[in-house]
C-alpha cells in the first residue's frame, strides 16, 4: 500500500503481522516510552533510532550538530514526518481490520511510544481471530439449501469470498476443476467444513482482514490439502476393519512394568502430571506406569472385554424401585400425573458437527452452578492408512468442592484431538482391538495430565465408531445404555447396558473398591448414609475431605492417585445392534432416580407413540421425568441412532 502523507514519499506499509510483533518488542524494551515513527519504505523506527542512524557522524561536532539542527533521513525526511507517516499506516490498518464490524472497540492510543501503541496492536491481532458480527455480511448465496449441513460454520458472505480467493490463488494448480465455477467453488467449502469447520472458519477469518500471520495461514492451508487430498485418494478405500489379532508394532508402543508386585504392560509414550502429585503408597513412577496400564495379549483381552461387558450388564440388573426409582415407575405407568418441570436452568439443542444427536439438560443442584456437559463431533484421522472420519458423543460430569467444573470444559476442549492422536499411533499399519482398546485407555490417562485439577474432576463416558465396533469408553459414574424400539424391553437385545458405573461398594474384593485400596486410597461408609461409600485421601485435605463416591475420574488430583484415571471399555460388533436403536448416555442425576430398564421403557414408549420422534424430544423427556423425580443433581442426556455412530452409516 502506499502512503504519499504529507510530503512523505509514496512508498509501503510494513505487513501488519511485522507490525504488531515490533510494537511488542518496542512495548517490552527499554525504549517503551520513546516515540515511534513509520519511513516511506515501511521500517518502524523510535526517535533515538533515527537520531542514531541518520544524525552526523564525527565524534564531538557530530553530537552538537545532532542536537542543533534538524536531522533528516536521505531522502530529506524528518522524523515529524515520519510519525505522520505512522499516523496513516495506524489508519489504514484500523480501516482494513473492520474492527468495528468484528465488535472489537479499537483502543485509545496515549502517544505514539512502544507501550502507547500496544493496545492498538491488539485489537489488530484479534481481528485475525474474530468474525463479523451476525448482522454483517450474512453469508446467504444458496444458505437455504445448506440448512441441513450442520458443519459449515458461521462465517459470513465476505469471509468466504476472501477464503475463496486466497484457496484459488493457492490451490488451482492442483485442484483447478474445484474453481470452475460458483457452484463447484461452494462444493469444496463444504468438503474442506467437513474435514475441519475449525480450520476452515479460523483461515476465512484470518484472510477477511490485514493481519497476517504467514506462517499459520500456511499451516492451516497444508493441513486442509493434505486431508482434502488423502481424502479423496482414499474414498474408495475398503472398510475399516479391527482385526482381533496382536499389534504389529507393540514393540514401539509398549514396555513391561511391575507395581506393588504386579506385573503388567504400560504405554511408552506418557504424560506426567502437570502439577506436583503426592504419592500415597506408590512412587509417582509406578502410579504412573499404573494409569497408562494396557492389555496386548489378544486373548487376555477378550476375557477382558468379556468381563466388562458382563459387569455393565449385570450392574443394574434387578435393582429394586423403590425410593426416587418408584416415583419414576409411577410417571411411566401414568400413575403419576406429568408435567414439564419449570428449571432455573436448561439446555436443549442439537450439535453442529452431529446434527442426528439430541441433548438436554438442566441444573437440578441449587448449592452449585450447572457442571454437566455434553459434547458430540466428528473428526478425521488417518487410521490404518486409512483417511476416516471418527464420531463421537460424549458426556462430562463435572464436580468440585470449589463449584468449578473446569475439569469437566477442559476435557471437552481436549478431547477430540487426545481421540484421534492415539487412534492413529496405535494403529499405524492396522486396526486391530488391541491396537483400539489401548489407544482410548491411553487417552483417557493423556486427558488427565493436560491440566494440574486440584479442585476438582470430571466423568466420561465417550461413544463413537470405529471399524465394525460400538466402542463405550467410561470413566466415573456415567452411563451408556442402548435402546432398540424395535423390540420389547423384555425381548433380549430390547436394551443394554453399555457401560458400568465405576462406583465404591464398600465391598473389598469388588473391583473398583480395589482398585482404590491398592493405589493407596481410603474407604469408609457415609455415618449420615448408611450404605454410601467414598474414597478419601490419607493426607489432610480442606473441609475435611468428604470424599468422592466413584473410583475413577479425570482430574480429582486432591486424592493423590487414589482416583484412577484409567478408562474401561466396552465393544460392541454392529451386527449385535439395530441401526434403528439409540445410544444413549448420562450423568449419574439420571441413574440416581432411574434404572436403565426404567429408561428404556420410556424410550420405547415414546417411540412407539411417535416413530418421527427427534433425539433431541427423547433427550428432553428423559430429562424432564427424572426432574420430576427430584434428583438433587444435575441432569445431562445424549440421544444418538446407532447408525448415526457406526461407520459408512
Amino acid at each position: 500500500m502506499t502512503t504519499g502523507n504529507d510530503g512523505v514519499a509514496s512508498g509501503s506499509y510494513p505487513n501488519l503481522y511485522d507490525f504488531c510483533t515490533k510494537i511488542r518488542a518496542y512495548a517490552e524494551s527499554h525504549h517503551s516510552e520513546d516515540p515511534l515513527g513509520l519511513s516511506s519504505g515501511g521500517e518502524l523506527l523510535s526517535k533515538s533510532e533515527f537520531d542514531k542512524k541518520y544524525g552526523a557522524t564525527d565524534s564531538w561536532s557530530g553530537w552538537a550538530l545532532a542536537k542543533v539542527k534538524t536531522v533528516t533521513d536521505t531522502q530529506g525526511l524528518t522524523f515529524n514526518q515520519y510519525q505522520e507517516n505512522l499516523v496513516s499506516c495506524i489508519n489504514n490498518y484500523a480501516t482494513a481490520t473492520q474492527l468495528n464490524e468484528r465488535g472489537i472497540s479499537a483502543a485509545t492510543v496515549s502517544d505514539f511510544s512502544g507501550s502507547g501503541l500496544r493496545p492498538l496492536a491488539c485489537n489488530f491481532e484479534d481481528s485475525a481471530r474474530k468474525p463479523f458480527l451476525p448482522n454483517v455480511r450474512p453469508y446467504t448465496q444458496n444458505r437455504s439449501d445448506n440448512n441441513a449441513i450442520s458443519y459449515l460454520p458461521d462465517i459470513r458472505e465476505g469471509d468466504y469470498k476472501n477464503l475463496m480467493v486466497f484457496l484459488e490463488k493457492k490451490m488451482s494448480g492442483e485442484f483447478a476443476g474445484d474453481f470452475s465455477d460458483d457452484h463447484s467453488r461452494r462444493a469444496l467449502f463444504q468438503e474442506l467444513c467437513s474435514i475441519s469447520s475449525a480450520r476452515v472458519k479460523e483461515l476465512a477469518i484470518r484472510k477477511s482482514g490485514s493481519y497476517r500471520d504467514d506462517q499459520t495461514e500456511s499451516a492451516l492451508l497444508n493441513q486442509l490439502t493434505s486431508e482434502l487430498r488423502a481424502k479423496r485418494k482414499r474414498a474408495l478405500a475398503t472398510p475399516l476393519t479391527a482385526q482381533d489379532s496382536a499389534l504389529p508394532d507393540s514393540e514401539n508402543l509398549f514396555k513391561p512394568a511391575n507395581s506393588n508386585g504386579k506385573a503388567f504392560t504400560t504405554c511408552k509414550e506418557q504424560l506426567n502430571f502437570t502439577g506436583s502429585m503426592r504419592s500415597l503408597g506408590v512412587t509417582p513412577e509406578d502410579l504412573r506406569d499404573m494409569d497408562y496400564e494396557v492389555t496386548v495379549d489378544k486373548d487376555a483381552l477378550n476375557a477382558e472385554l468379556a468381563e466388562n461387558r458382563e459387569k455393565a450388564a449385570a450392574q443394574d440388573k434387578d435393582k429394586e424401585t423403590t425410593g426416587h426409582y418408584e416415583k419414576f415407575q409411577q410417571l411411566l405407568e401414568g400413575k403419576l400425573e406429568f408435567r414439564t418441570p419449570a428449571y432455573g436452568y436448561e439446555i436443549q439443542y442439537i450439535p453442529q458437527d452431529m446434527s442426528s444427536t439430541g441433548i438436554a439438560g438442566a441444573g437440578g443442584d441449587i448449592s452449585h452452578d450447572m457442571e454437566d456437559l455434553a459434547t458430540a463431533f466428528v473428526r478425521h484421522g488417518t487410521i490404518a492408512g486409512q483417511w476416516v472420519p471418527v464420531k463421537m458423543t460424549a458426556v462430562l460430569d463435572g464436580h468440585s468442592s470449589k463449584n468449578d467444573n473446569s475439569a469437566a470444559r477442559k476435557t471437552a476442549q481436549y478431547l477430540p484431538s487426545a481421540a484421534i492422536n492415539r487412534l492413529e499411533s496405535h494403529n499405524i499399519d492396522q486396526l486391530t482391538k488391541v491396537g483400539l482398546v489401548s489407544a482410548f485407555q491411553a487417552m483417557a490417562t493423556d486427558l488427565d495430565r493436560k491440566e494440574d485439577y486440584k479442585s476438582g474432576g470430571t466423568t466420561l463416558n465417550l461413544a463413537t465408531g470405529v471399524g465394525q465396533y460400538l466402542c463405550i469408553v467410561n470413566v466415573g459414574d456415567s452411563r451408556a445404555i442402548y435402546v432398540n424400539p424395535q423390540k420389547a424391553p423384555s425381548e433380549t437385545g430390547g436394551f443394554i447396558q453399555l457401560s458400568e458405573d465405576a462406583e465404591i461398594t464398600g465391598n473389598s474384593n469388588a473391583r473398583y473398591d480395589k482398585q482404590a485400596l491398592e493405589r493407596g486410597g481410603e474407604v469408609t461408609e457415609l455415618q449420615k448414609k448408611p450404605g454410601e461409600f467414598r474414597i478419601k485421601t490419607r493426607h489432610p485435605t480442606h473441609d475435611g475431605d468428604k470424599g468422592i463416591g466413584c473410583a475413577s475420574s479425570i482430574g480429582d488430583h486432591i486424592y493423590d492417585g487414589a482416583v484412577c484415571p484409567r478408562a474401561v471399555v466396552t465393544l460392541f460388533d454392529q451386527s449385535e445392534l439395530s441401526p434403528e436403536g439409540y445410544i444413549i448416555q448420562m450423568s449419574d442425576g439420571m441413574t440416581k432416580v432411574a434404572t436403565t430398564e426404567q429408561m428404556a421403557r420410556l424410550v420405547h414408549k415414546l417411540v412407539n407413540e411417535n416413530n418421527a420422534i427427534a433425539p433431541n424430544k427423547i433427550a428432553a423427556s428423559l430429562r424432564d421425568h427424572a426432574a420430576l423425580c427430584r434428583p438433587g443433581d444435575d441432569l445431562m442426556v445424549v440421544v444418538t441412532p446407532v447408525k448415526a455412530l457406526l461407520q459408512g452409516d
